[in-house]
């Protein structure tokens, strides 16, 4: 059974369902993440250095940076 850990990054850019998040290094490619306060799912497609670049596979109206 695989363990889940909490990792945090701060949403700095949103387009639609793309997010940007800032922290990123701490992420790894495809791996699943939850958004917000509403814990949106979706899954990082990019990283750049410290920023990851997130699909959100549900609705993202509120999210903000």
């Amino acid at each position: 059974m695989g363990t889940m850990t909490e990792k945090t990054s701060e949403v700095i850019w949103v387009s639609g369902p793309v997010i940007k998040a800032g922290g990123g290094q701490n992420l790894s490619m495809y791996e699943m993440v939850e958004v917000g306060a509403a814990r949106l799912i979706g899954e990082v497609i990019a990283l750049d250095g410290e920023v990851a670049t997130l699909q959100i596979y549900e609705d993202t109206g509120g999210i903000r940076p």
